[in-house]
């Protein structure tokens, strides 16, 4: 890899860990559900689906059809792998 190649992909690594990534919320998610399923504890289903209710609410927008991947303050948007986001 080129100097110049590794140091745009730092930049956009360094960029991609400020922001929260809505696949993380998704697997967090996916996981209390699979806990409810093997445990019956009704607390992970309420988180479960408290999760399910934040990603819904945050990260799909209705009037497009199209969903956020990443989140940074008040910005949000779509996979990118360029530094502007």
């Amino acid at each position: 890899m080129r100097w110049e190649s590794r140091a745009h992909f730092l930049g956009v690594a360094a960029q991609a860990m400020r922001r929260e990534q809505v696949r993380m919320r998704s697997r967090q998610t996916y996981f209390y559900g699979v806990g409810f399923h093997l445990t019956g504890d009704p607390r992970l289903l309420a988180l479960a689906r408290d999760g399910v209710a934040w990603i819904r609410q945050h990260a799909l927008d209705r009037d497009t059809g199209s969903a956020a991947s990443w989140f940074e303050g008040e910005r949000s948007g779509p996979i990118s792998f360029d530094e502007d986001g």
